[in-house]
């Protein structure tokens, strides 16, 4: 981590988000506050479209896994992966969704494509 944090702009999207993936999977990531406010402000500073839905549904699910909350960034990337929604697999959907209960957060539009796409 103490490698990463300082250059974590550097990194592709999506080693940003399999390095995030990794440490919320290893249940470690509660252990490197430091790393976790690199990789929100990573994400933070994104541009638009620059990461995949699926990378942006799998950080949703490895910040909710590390308990790390931030309601505005989970907003963000939920309004992002609803514009795009028509590409997403359902394991994509069901991280995002996980990371939305989790926080307690409702986002309808991005419920209402999941209705669309899965359940109709």
């Amino acid at each position: 981590s103490k490698l990463a944090t300082p250059r974590l702009q550097e990194f592709q999207s999506y080693e940003v988000t399999n390095m995030l993936w990794a440490y919320a999977k290893l249940g470690v990531a509660p252990n490197f506050p430091t790393l976790l406010c690199a990789f929100t402000q990573r994400l933070q500073s994104r541009r638009r479209r620059e990461f995949k839905p699926h990378s942006l549904c799998l950080a949703a699910w490895s910040f909710a896994q590390a308990g790390h909350q931030d309601l505005n960034l989970l907003g963000g990337m939920a309004d992002e992966v609803y514009e795009q929604a028509e590409v997403l697999k359902p394991e994509a959907f069901s991280n995002i969704c996980y990371a939305l209960a989790k926080q307690n957060m409702v986002h309808r539009k991005l419920l209402k494509a999941v209705n669309v796409h899965f359940i109709n």
